[in-house]
């Protein structure tokens, strides 16, 4: 899969950089990738922070058919570390007019790569590849309050904490990020 390069160093010194030399890259999302985050996603580690709202693998498919039109209000790239496809950065809710323009959402189904900067580094590089493409100044992301990974990646890629409520029974944070 060709993606958006990007080479990153080991800098401890730096906790946002990730920590060995990997090539992290964005890439376009196939009916192939989709089946794969389908399956990747559905575990413990994933579902206790992630609601998904596709259930059914036909679901998924069809909810992917759908961001191939021109008209769709989302949009998505496959994450790859050395070429090995790790995980998901997408956004929905497109509309540059409003604010926010889009909400974020991010997966790394591979538990290997946790912690180790790589989603700071794809959210980085997916917002600047959306801000272009669609002219976006503001992202919204929902979180739940517990997961702290998912929050230290928003904070790190600028995103302000705006509203704590409960969601699915659980305490739900928004953030924001205006882009200059």
């Amino acid at each position: 899969m060709e993606g958006m390069p990007g080479k990153w160093k080991n800098n401890r010194s730096d906790p946002g950089k990730v920590s060995e030399d990997m090539n992290i890259s964005l890439s376009q999302r196939t009916e192939e990738s989709v089946r794969i985050f389908f399956v990747e996603s559905r575990k413990d580690s994933i579902l206790e922070h992630l609601p998904l709202k596709e259930q059914t693998m036909e679901e998924a498919i069809d909810a992917y058919r759908k961001t191939q039109d021109a008209q769709s209000d989302s949009y998505g790239r496959t994450i790859l570390v050395d070429g090995e496809y790790i995980g998901d950065v997408w956004c929905y809710g497109i509309d540059p007019e409003k604010s926010p323009g889009a909400m974020l959402g991010i997966c790394i189904f591979n538990e290997g790569r946790w912690s180790k900067g790589i989603g700071t580094q794809a959210v980085m590089m997916f917002l600047n590849e959306v801000r272009k493409k669609y002219g976006i100044k503001t992202f919204g992301a929902f979180v739940f309050a517990d997961h702290q990974a998912c929050i230290r990646v928003l904070e790190k890629n600028g995103f302000r904490f705006k509203d704590e409520f409960h969601e699915e029974g659980r305490p739900t944070r928004y953030y924001q990020k205006r882009l200059g």
